[in-house]
């Protein structure tokens, strides 16, 4: 389907449209459907225009469960009413990329593989110099780092109970996950335990996983940049922007080695079933080289922008990313090197722009008409029986 986002856009319903042959050959691929340990080989077509996946209905095994979803989708064969897996189906191409969705099932004659399962698959379209033929499709590798292990033996941290509520938004949760392909099914022989922290305020929950004895069979890889450069260090009066990379652990793939090391389950109420497995296929949080591994990443993203534009300068740390250069040209340029280069690969972004080096209150620093003041701070230490906070309050 194409979305009906866009101010040129003033249909109602959604639209699917198939890809027309470009040469003799159509870019279809080999795949691998399977839910509830049922698998379908069946070849799809890949697709950039339609933004969801569909499976034909004479494909669609008949105790794989659907769902009727509201309106009708256009443009495949007409007007149809739109049918949705209520469960979600992994597809495996043929080089083992994995994606989780939950695909829209449709009277076609193919499956078509869209946008949706393109994304996880980290797909591109590539249009070469005219002296090259055309690649429809291919597949990009991204850098991983392998850690080293302590031990090949399998360490296994048995699940904590939870409560009913807390194991339903559990399940919730990963059917999310799943969807967006930082999980997968496993039988790993290793665990650990998760449990769930609601955001202060907020109806939403934090899946935390408790990592502590993965940890401890984990090498140290290197060291941690200590922080942010001082922004103090930076020429006056230049123009500045922070790019914030959102989620920036959940972009960055693990090694297919480790992954399955990274594994916890989820147990089901009352006991009703078997408990589900899974384990990450993306840097999880409270893995001690995360950080390190981010950081490794984002560095290695950055560091042609840093030669290709060497009038401007290109600190970052962790997910954030500080561009800072004499004037607007230089500037907007390498904003979009920088930009293009995260966009690339698969990191969501968000930029702040600065004029004349003000940097707000970003990183405690705030605003001046020339250079940078530090604000000034005063810690407050209040100590508890077991413990002691230090808070900061900006004067």
């Amino acid at each position: 389907m194409i979305p009906t986002r866009g101010p040129n856009n003033t249909r109602e319903a959604p639209v699917a449209c198939p890809v027309p042959a470009i040469t003799e050959e159509r870019p279809q691929v080999a795949c691998e459907f399977s839910m509830g340990g049922v698998a379908l080989q069946i070849p799809g077509l890949l697709d950039a225009g339609p933004d969801v996946t569909i499976m034909p209905a004479k494909n669609w095994p008949s105790h794989w469960a659907l769902q009727d979803m509201a309106g009708h989708v256009q443009g495949v064969g007409g007007f149809q009413l739109a049918k949705q897996s209520k469960g979600v189906v992994q597809i495996k191409g043929l080089r083992g990329q994995l994606a989780n969705i939950c695909p829209f099932v449709l009277n076609y004659k193919e499956p078509l593989l869209g946008r949706d399962l393109m994304a996880q698959w980290g797909v591109k379209i590539d249009i070469p110099d005219p002296s090259q033929g055309f690649s429809a499709a291919v597949t990009e590798e991204r850098p991983t780092k392998k850690l080293n292990w302590l031990t090949d033996s399998p360490v296994w941290a048995e699940q904590w109970p939870l409560s009913k509520q807390k194991l339903k938004t559990l399940e919730e949760l990963m059917e999310e996950q799943l969807a967006k392909g930082h999980i997968v099914e496993t039988n790993s022989p290793w665990n650990s335990p998760v449990f769930m922290i609601q955001k202060p305020g907020k109806d939403k929950w934090r899946l935390l996983q408790d990592l502590c004895q993965i940890n401890n069979v984990v090498e140290d890889m290197g060291s941690l940049q200590p922080g942010m450069p001082s922004p103090t260090m930076l020429p006056e009066n230049w123009q500045l922007a922070v790019i914030d990379i959102k989620d920036c652990f959940f972009q960055i793939l693990l090694h297919p080695d480790n992954a399955p090391r990274f594994a916890f389950s989820v147990p089901t109420i009352n006991r009703e079933a078997p408990r589900k497995r899974y384990h990450w296929r993306v840097l999880p949080q409270g893995m001690k080289n995360s950080p390190v591994i981010c950081q490794w990443y984002v560095d290695s993203l950055l560091s042609p922008d840093r030669a290709a534009e060497d009038k401007a300068i290109i600190h970052h740390y962790m997910d954030d990313v500080l561009v800072c250069a004499p004037n607007d040209d230089v500037l907007a340029h390498a904003l979009d090197l920088t930009i293009n280069a995260l966009i690339a690969a698969g990191l969501s972004c968000k930029k702040r722009r600065f004029n004349g080096c003000r940097l707000g209150d970003t990183s405690g620093w705030k605003s001046a008409s020339g250079p940078l003041c530090r604000r000034n701070w005063r810690s407050e230490q209040r100590l508890a029986p077991s413990q002691m906070s230090i808070s900061c309050v900006g004067c």
